[in-house]
């Protein structure tokens, strides 16, 4: 008789919670289009299910979001983005090679995107100029990843104009050309559980250098600008560079004490 009683207090004290199932949208992607996600605030939060998506805040503004997938057929994943206002946003991403939706806009009432643009960047004649005068100045770091014959390094990393500048070379050490279908930027945790979810936070750069096919045995160097960021001792910068295809994608990882050697340029 107690235990009938115990039960009935413990499901009835169920029924006080509140509790609600969110749903997921459902949203396509291929290899060889970029996808954009909309949102009404600024995003401040990215988690992939996989790393067979690609995701980047469209450069110089907060609230849209760019989806790419990063190999053919891939596996039912999901994206998780959360907004400024506290909004979650999940979603269920697949595969296909020719999606009936690219644009998605969370933005009600307007019938037209939404831009937030970004306030800190700067006008393009001053990148370009700056970009030149990092890929001119003296290399000081040798930090180098490669994979399947193509190495990434990186050479320098420079203060200017309130931006932080990285130099990178891009070598393709085989015979076939490697065409670069993204730069892809995040800090994530350096150590953690096999168990556990790896935490990474999207960066986006403020200019970046165009990439264009590099043929066998040649090599190009580029630069890449960001807003200010620090890293904790548990931390770490990484580049991920790959081909439409997904066949080579070199990953280099930077770790927060590499930071520290920036110097700035006048």
């Amino acid at each position: 008789m107690k235990n009938v009683i115990f039960i009935t207090i413990f499901l009835g004290s169920l029924k006080s919670f509140s509790q609600s199932i969110i749903g997921c949208y459902p949203f396509s992607v291929t290899v060889n289009k970029t996808s954009n996600l909309i949102f009404p605030f600024a995003i401040r939060s990215v988690d992939r299910g996989s790393k067979d998506i690609l995701v980047q805040k469209a450069a110089g503004t907060e609230n849209i979001l760019q989806v790419k997938a990063a190999r053919e057929h891939f596996t039912l994943t999901s994206l998780t983005v959360i907004t400024s206002d506290g909004k979650l946003y999940p979603f269920l991403i697949s595969y296909d090679s020719m999606p009936a939706v690219f644009n998605l806009s969370f933005v009600r009432g307007t019938g037209k995107p939404f831009v937030h643009f970004s306030e800190e960047v700067g006008d393009e004649q001053t990148l370009e100029k700056d970009a030149s005068e990092i890929l001119a100045a003296s290399s000081f770091i040798y930090r180098r990843e490669s994979d399947m014959k193509v190495e990434l390094i990186l050479k320098s990393i420079y203060f200017k104009d309130s931006l932080l500048w990285f130099r990178f070379s891009l070598t393709n050490g085989s015979a076939v050309p490697f065409a670069p279908g993204h730069i892809h930027f995040f800090i994530r945790d350096r150590s953690q559980s096999k168990r556990t979810a790896k935490q990474q936070i999207e960066l986006t750069a403020m200019h970046t250098s165009s990439l264009e096919l590099l043929k066998g045995k040649e090599h190009e160097d580029f630069v890449c600008a960001f807003n200010p960021f620090a890293l904790n001792s548990h931390q770490e910068l990484t580049l991920q560079l790959g081909d439409p295809a997904g066949g080579r994608m070199p990953q280099l990882h930077i770790a927060a004490k590499l930071l520290l050697k920036a110097r700035s340029l006048q």
